[in-house]
């Protein structure tokens, strides 16, 4: 049934609507990257800038290394998608194209290893790496795809299960040995398959966060899931409730007014910190005694064994608190 352009007309309208809807957030979000951060948490809000700063985006890529971060992904991504391929091809080809004793139950064994979970063999693999000395480095996140994926590997043995056996033999009646035959005539046809299994351990790879979390210290090291996950922990605002927020003395006026008196700062990352005066007393209070403490504990490593009280009142007659 033909369709008149008064349906189609209303079809397509409803669609455009549906479609604005889902992707107002995503509008909303674009703009919003060229706000300033008051603008960007005003209510009500406002979709576009007042004043339209490009340069948030230099400053948010000068915030942290994200070159560096850049570059540390790329160096994982490729070397655990070529690792992945090799061992995953080679060990798919021994399982598929050869008759061996045990060969069933090794391929049950290989298959039963995808029921372990990460969380499982993370601990053993973190004691396994730190004896290598392998802890802040790369090695932890390459290295293990150069021996293959359960997954990976029943997929390329199930593909070459599939191939007529004629093409071996007639390789074979040529001269070729094993490896030949595998390079030259398996690894073109699985073509399909090795795109298919580099496409995703690519993502995987690429978008991995626990394994750098575990495996990396230094921020020299991280990759970019991790240095974006930083980034938007280090990025993030308190968010207070009130309509404008312009200026520290604007929050501090509009928090007397609703709130009672607070204290407004921005930390060492430069993220705003609102809290009222009783709690900040208390937690200024409470990092000064914690202080106080560790000079106590410096001067016992010194050699220097005194009572608590006593290590309390000679640092502050020490440095006059």
């Amino acid at each position: 049934m033909k369709m008149s352009k008064v349906s189609k007309t209303v079809i397509y309208i409803l669609l455009g609507l549906v479609a604005i809807y889902f992707l107002s957030p995503f509008i909303y979000m674009l703009f919003s990257a060229f706000k300033t951060e008051a603008e960007a948490i005003a209510f009500p809000p406002k979709l576009f800038p007042s004043e339209w700063r490009f340069q948030n985006f230099a400053d948010a890529w000068n915030s942290q290394p994200f070159g560096r971060y850049f570059l540390n992904s790329v160096l994982v991504t490729v070397g655990t998608t070529i690792g992945q391929v090799l061992s995953c091809s080679l060990v798919a080809y021994g399982f598929a194209r050869f008759n061996f004793k045990g060969k069933n139950v090794l391929f049950m064994i290989l298959l039963s290893t995808m029921m372990i979970p990460w969380d499982v063999t993370m601990i053993p693999q973190y004691m396994e790496f730190n004896m290598f000395g392998w802890i802040n480095t790369l090695k932890p996140l390459i290295v293990p795809a150069w021996f293959g994926s359960a997954y990976y590997i029943f997929l390329m043995r199930q593909f070459l299960m599939g191939i007529p056996k004629d093409f071996e033999e007639a390789a074979r009646i040529d001269g070729a040995n094993s490896f030949q035959i595998y390079w030259k005539i398996f690894m073109p046809i699985l073509r399909p398959s090795l795109i298919l299994v580099g496409v995703l351990n690519m993502i995987t790879a690429w978008n991995d966060y626990l394994g750098p979390l575990i495996f990396l210290q230094d921020r020299s090291k991280y990759t970019l899931a991790l240095g974006l996950a930083q980034f938007k922990g280090v990025h993030t605002m308190q968010i207070i409730p009130m309509r404008e927020l312009k200026n520290t003395v604007e929050i501090e006026r509009r928090c007397a007014e609703e709130n009672g008196p607070v204290f407004v700062t921005k930390n060492g990352y430069g993220r705003l910190v609102v809290m009222d005066i009783e709690y900040y007393e208390r937690t200024m209070k409470e990092m000064e005694e914690a202080k106080l403490i560790m000079e106590g504990l410096r001067d016992v490593d010194e050699g220097r064994v005194v009572d608590g009280p006593t290590a309390l009142e000679e640092i502050r007659r020490e440095y006059g608190l």
